[in-house]
């Protein structure tokens, strides 16, 4: 196994944070990452809002390869989740998307 020297601080889950490498600090990327939601979830719905959110979290926050297993394995639970849970079991009533009340969509 090789290590390999990092500048800025490690957090518990091996995230770095801060503002090493140039990078913005992870609180600007959190709220970033929670107005793109509410746009998202306004715009097009919850229901499909929800993973591209979910699989944009380990993008910006992971580094190499464990990134994009992540990614992966986040988005496919996230997916499955609300198509084979919350829709079909739970009866999940989503929220009117904005767009589709705006232009009278369906």
């Amino acid at each position: 196994m090789q290590f390999h020297k990092v500048d800025g601080e490690i957090t518990d889950l091996g995230m770095q944070g801060g503002d090493a490498d140039g990078q913005g600090s992870a609180g600007f990327i959190v709220a970033g990452l929670f107005v793109v939601s509410g746009v998202l979830a306004g715009a097009i719905g919850l229901c499909v809002a929800e993973v591209p959110i979910v699989v944009a979290g380990p993008m910006l926050f992971l580094r190499a390869w464990p990134r994009w297993i992540s990614t992966l394995i986040s988005g496919v639970i996230v997916w499955a989740f609300s198509d084979f849970l919350m829709d079909p079991l739970v009866g999940t009533i989503w929220p009117e998307p904005l767009v589709r009340a705006l232009f009278n969509l369906g």
